[in-house]
């Protein structure tokens, strides 16, 4: 930044410093990677990600992750349980942590997980349900169902949406009566 020459010395410890070091991380090993504790396990968790190597000690290296504030661990953990891994080895190596803490919180996030997916394969397998009955009473109804339809009504993802769609379809004196509900 150009300061005026009277103001150089005065505003100079003002102005920002916009220097950065950049980092090679494909070219660092694993555990080498410089930072703060959170800054290492993230810069760990990503490299290992694209090695394909998240199960790796060094990821899960203890000593590491109890200086993490426990949110920062909770998120990592959140990020690494929706990989593509094996859920049965991420499983054996939380349940290997040694510090009680950090295995209950990484239990807790996998717990809070394993119920998300549950819900919303529950709520999933409804609107599949719900699009199903609709294309069953349409077919029932007409004997058969236009693809347009067909791919209009499987698009949908509101289940009050669906449940007054099949009032409808029982209802509906013709398809066009029908499509005109959408």
């Amino acid at each position: 930044m150009d300061l005026p020459t009277h103001l150089e010395a005065p505003l100079r410890t003002f102005v920002p410093d916009f220097r950065f070091a950049l980092m090679q991380l494909a070219e660092m090993e694993l555990g080498a990677l410089p930072g703060t504790a959170s800054g290492i396990l993230i810069l760990r968790v990503m490299k290992a990600e694209r090695m394909s190597d998240l199960l790796n000690e060094v990821v899960w290296d203890e000593s590491l992750i109890t200086q993490v504030p426990r949110e920062f661990y909770e998120r990592v953990l959140r990020y690494i349980l929706a990989a593509d891994i094996d859920k049965k080895d991420l499983m054996e190596r939380i349940e290997a942590l040694k510090d009680p803490a950090t295995r209950h919180s990484a239990m807790s996030v996998a717990q809070q997980l394993r119920q998300e997916g549950r819900q919303e394969g529950r709520q999933e397998g409804a609107l599949g349900s719900l699009r199903d009955s609709v294309l069953d009473a349409l077919e029932l109804r007409f004997d058969s169902v236009p693809e347009g339809l067909r791919e209009a009504v499987t698009a949908l993802e509101d289940v009050e949406q669906l449940r007054a769609l099949l009032r409808r379809a029982i209802q509906a004196e013709t398809l066009e009566q029908f499509a005109s509900a959408l």
